[in-house]
């Protein structure tokens, strides 16, 4: 059994792309999370996951928010602009996650009720005002030990490390299917859409992190359908008042 969940970006949202991508330039740049989304929509078929969506790309593309919500996913938030908490103040990133739910109601209805950290950049000071804003879980942070447990106010869902959208590019099919046996709680998985696409524009990032973003983008799908197959999918909302179980 595993938590899937989703970053609802584009492929200019590669961390720290913003050096080489000012925000500026993001109207004029090939919107290409359409596509990699529907993929994954097709692979999920009758199964839900968890999208967490960026508010940039519900205000680009209402309509793919609302496909993503007819399936049957659970809509949450990434934030509105893709900015790391390490870059925003606790008043900046208020309004920034209440940027983000105005722009995904907008969009298909919902209201979002878990959010993710663009990054993995959660701040402690961050769960009090989710808790405020009527945020019931959370998902930002990475862990070798990934339980759920509750953290001011909201749950927190860690991801592993060997789980994200990174580890399933670079890491065999097996190896994933162990790492997830391993873990005793339901294992949370994280992609991008940029994972599933091969064919999106390189920018020139030092060694190491280009082979991180840019390698076996072309496996993506393969291993993600292997790590899937014959596991129950769970959604992280949990029924109000009820901790994950």
């Amino acid at each position: 059994m595993i938590y899937l969940t989703v970053d609802v970006e584009e492929w200019f949202h590669l961390c720290r792309a913003e050096r080489h991508l000012s925000p500026s330039r993001w109207p004029e740049l090939p919107h290409r999370a359409r596509e990699s989304v529907q993929r994954l929509l097709e692979i999920l078929a009758d199964r839900s996951a968890t999208f967490f969506v960026l508010g940039y790309v519900a205000r680009r593309d209402p309509r793919l928010i609302r496909e993503i919500a007819a399936a049957g996913h659970e809509i949450a938030s990434h934030g509105f602009g893709h900015r790391t908490l390490d870059r925003l103040s606790p008043a900046e990133f208020r309004r920034d996650l209440r940027e983000s739910i105005a722009a995904i109601g907008d969009a298909c209805g919902v209201r979002p009720r878990g959010f993710r950290a663009p990054e993995w950049s959660a701040r402690a000071w961050m769960y009090g005002i989710l808790a405020e804003e009527g945020f019931e879980f959370d998902s930002s942070r990475l862990s070798l030990r990934p339980r759920p447990h509750r953290r001011g106010g909201v749950w927190e869902f860690p991801v592993s490390p060997f789980l994200n959208g990174t580890s399933i590019r670079l890491l065999p099919a097996r190896v994933l299917d162990a790492v997830a046996k391993t873990l005793r709680t339901p294992a949370v998985v994280a992609v991008h859409p940029w994972d599933l696409d091969p064919g999106f524009p390189r920018l020139r990032f030092p060694l190491v992190r280009g082979a991180l973003h840019y390698v076996n983008r072309h496996r993506t799908e393969g291993r993600l359908k292997a790590l899937l197959q014959g596991r129950t999918l769970r959604l992280m909302s949990p029924p109000s008042g009820v901790g994950p179980r």
